[in-house]
């Protein structure tokens, strides 16, 4: 390389005509150049090149220190970057991949799903922007019976939540539970009013754990799903509320495997509703309330925490037996042979 170089500087010669000259071909010529501006040597022996020796643990652990998705692991390409001199991206990507199933095992196995026993004993609401429209959404949560939604242009205030809340109430009767998030607009003075008149318990989500409300959260990827696939037929705001509507009526009469082969409009409908009294309704607050205050108490709370209000809440449901709460069904990589 530095012959030629020399020459070049020496005689004025072509660069191409020097490399010509000594039996190399341009793509040779700019490699070698390369791997000595980077301060490699410019020949390298042939073959499978020895690699440093990786300690799986150790990098095994880095891995899991990353932000795991579902499907997706966040942080790959730079650790990789780091170890890609002792470990093939193949190897590197499968042992992303078990280190990213056993992190999403363990984090299911610590989620638990409650099956609901009887319809319009709780619903479920919460909102969604779709097509740039608010969409409230609410639910029976036994059942999955869609109630029609409420469609507007901006986010509703608490009374207009509460208005669409007291309509389905008059019409369908009050459930025993509320199940909601923590915003303001489902919280609002005139939503609790509503609550504190019927009797409704309310129960409020933990902060950041949407998962808490699951089955509403599922209702509305089922909505999102259907308007996604005709949105092309809305074309304003009132077209797009007829769509929500729809999509509403098609996913009550939609056949569930969790319904045994029916509907949510037939199980909601059905001889197994609940109807409680006023006064079944006031011994079902008072219970729970007694033992939430016991709760916190406990604690040296002078209020009752949220926490202490949803474990009497189950409490009392688990008591009447119309509540179930499963586990999923997982076991260790090494109990299951694999």
């Amino acid at each position: 390389m530095g012959k030629i170089e020399t020459l070049k500087s020496q005689y004025g010669v072509n660069q191409a005509a020097l490399v010509t000259a000594a039996g190399l071909s341009a793509s040779s010529f700019k490699r070698y150049k390369r791997r000595i501006r980077c301060g490699d040597p410019s020949v390298k022996k042939p073959g499978v090149k020895k690699v440093a020796p990786i300690d799986l643990h150790d990098l095994e652990q880095q891995i899991r220190k990353l932000d795991h998705g579902k499907k997706r692991t966040a942080g790959t390409r730079r650790l990789y970057r780091a170890n890609s001199h002792r470990i093939s991206r193949r190897e590197f990507n499968e042992l992303v991949k078990q280190v990213r199933t056993e992190h999403n095992r363990s984090k299911a196995a610590a989620c638990c799903k409650v099956r609901w026993l009887r319809p319009n004993l709780a619903w479920a609401f919460d909102g969604m922007q779709s097509t740039g429209c608010h969409v409230q959404n609410l639910q029976d949560l036994c059942s999955h019976y869609k109630f029609a939604p409420m469609t507007t242009e901006h986010i509703p205030c608490g009374e207009e939540i509460a208005g669409h809340l007291d309509r389905h109430l008059t019409r369908f009767g009050p459930p025993l539970f509320l199940k909601r998030d923590n915003g303001g607009n489902l919280n609002h003075l005139a939503v609790n009013t509503i609550l504190e008149e019927l009797i409704i318990i309310p129960i409020n989500s933990p902060c950041y754990r949407a998962s808490y409300n699951g089955a509403i959260e599922h209702s509305q990827g089922e909505l999102k799903s259907w308007i996604r696939r005709w949105k092309s037929l809305a074309k304003t705001n009132r077209e797009v509320a007829f769509l929500v509507e729809n999509a509403t009526h098609a996913l009550n009469h939609h056949l569930r495997r969790s319904l045994s082969g029916s509907n949510a409009c037939r199980s909601y409908f059905g001889s197994n509703r609940l109807r409680y009294t006023k006064r079944q309704r006031r011994q079902a607050w008072d219970w729970i309330m007694d033992l939430a205050v016991d709760l916190s108490s406990k604690f040296s709370n002078s209020t009752i925490a949220p926490a202490a209000w949803r474990i009497a809440a189950r409490k009392w449901l688990e008591l009447h037996n119309l509540i179930i709460i499963q586990k999923p069904k997982w076991e260790p990589a090494h109990h299951r042979g694999d």
